[in-house]
């Protein structure tokens, strides 16, 4: 085993990250203007929790009993309104998971992403893991959901069926994603909550765009039809209808898809569609009328001033900013957030990645606080 690999298991437990209150925050900064909290966390599929991948973690952390009850406790600790987890095995989720949240208050719906099989199985997709969406039962019901394979989605785009790159590369993605659309059962207001998970290779820079690119496409079908139906029964103003989108996107600050999150466009020539054809995408480029921002952005959301955490994924051989949560700007107002790992801890700890003894996945989890703006928050 390399040297540099620390092998520590009684280290001492890190300082408490703290939370960071948004000073440009437009809003009182009193309690009663949180309208709901958000918490996004990819947990580490135990299928993928090997000491093959991760040499330097101590054996006993990557053990799925030890790390599911420190997932636990952060569930526990922040006691968000709503939790979005990645990486969610499948018997994990129906034989513990689900009640476990179900104890702590929180009911939930869950997409099992795909793979092919082994030759043995014929080939045949099989479910691994996938993203669940939990929320706080006393406070919001699930009005309805719908679960996004992408690969279906590009198998019905009539505008990809002459594209060599669809079949070579975006359909062997088993990639998901979530659309809930919740209602406050106190106050009725309705809110839009998507839960994803990118695909992961940084080859496949293309792939990751074109996904993110149809589930907003889909995102914005669900949101047009909410409002047409809310201005039916409120035809006085525009209806609003606050959107939250969270999840691993395998993406940097500096990448296409973050670009296309926080701008609203891409260019048909963008360098992350690497020259593949992918349809009206690259004939004439994306564009999204989310209006979304980065809980996280440093500033405005623009892709050149970056997240104020240096990373959300944390290993070896890599740290970088691959997780998110992203809001409408102009009915949410992120009001505050999770802050960072103490990195003096890290370094005076010499812990070279995660998993880690008080680390129970290779991600951390993300966190913020929303406050409504203008008219959302006097309507409430």
């Amino acid at each position: 085993m390399p040297m540099e690999y620390t092998m520590q298991v009684n280290q001492p437990p890190p300082p408490c990250r703290q939370i960071i209150h948004k000073v440009d925050a437009s809003l009182t900064s009193s309690e009663d203007s949180v309208a709901f909290s958000v918490l996004c966390y990819n947990i580490l599929c135990p299928q993928y929790a090997s000491a093959a991948i991760y040499p330097y973690t101590p054996p006993q952390a990557l053990e799925w009993n030890y790390r599911r009850d420190r997932i636990m406790n952060e569930i526990r600790l922040y006691s968000c309104d709503f939790v979005c987890m990645q990486e969610v095995d499948r018997d994990i989720y129906d034989e513990w998971l689900r009640g476990t949240m179900k104890q702590e208050g929180y009911e939930s719906v869950y997409c099992p992403a795909w793979v092919k099989s082994l030759p043995r199985n014929n080939g045949k997709r099989e479910k691994r893991d996938g993203c669940a969406v939990f929320w706080k039962a006393q406070r919001y019901g699930l009005v309805e959901d719908q679960f996004i394979e992408f690969s279906n989605l590009a198998k019905n785009r009539q505008d990809f069926k002459s594209c060599k790159a669809v079949s070579k590369r975006l359909l062997q993605r088993g990639n998901i994603g979530i659309i809930c659309l919740f209602k406050c059962l106190s106050t009725r207001k309705q809110l839009l909550l998507t839960n994803t998970h990118i695909y992961w290779d940084p080859e496949f820079c293309d792939v990751k765009l074109v996904q993110v690119g149809m589930l907003l496409r889909e995102m914005e079908k669900v949101a047009d039809r909410v409002r047409s139906e809310m201005a039916q029964v409120q035809p006085a103003g525009p209806p609003e209808l606050p959107i939250v989108l969270c999840g691993d996107f395998n993406s940097l600050p500096s990448s296409g898809v973050y670009d296309f999150l926080s701008t609203g466009t891409i260019p048909k020539n963008h360098p992350d569609f690497k020259h593949f054809q992918y349809g009206r995408f690259t004939k004439h480029g994306m564009r999204h009328g989310l209006g979304l921002r980065s809980a996280y952005a440093a500033r405005d959301g623009q892709s050149d001033e970056g997240e104020v955490l240096p990373w959300t994924n944390y290993t070896a051989h890599f740290k970088g900013v691959l997780d998110y949560i992203w809001y409408s700007k102009d009915t949410l107002e992120s009001k505050s957030i999770l802050g960072k790992i103490d990195e003096v801890y890290l370094e005076a700890e010499k812990v070279t990645g995660f998993p880690h003894t008080h680390f129970p996945s290779d991600h951390i989890p993300i966190m913020t606080e929303f406050a409504w703006r203008g008219s959302t928050k006097a309507s409430m």
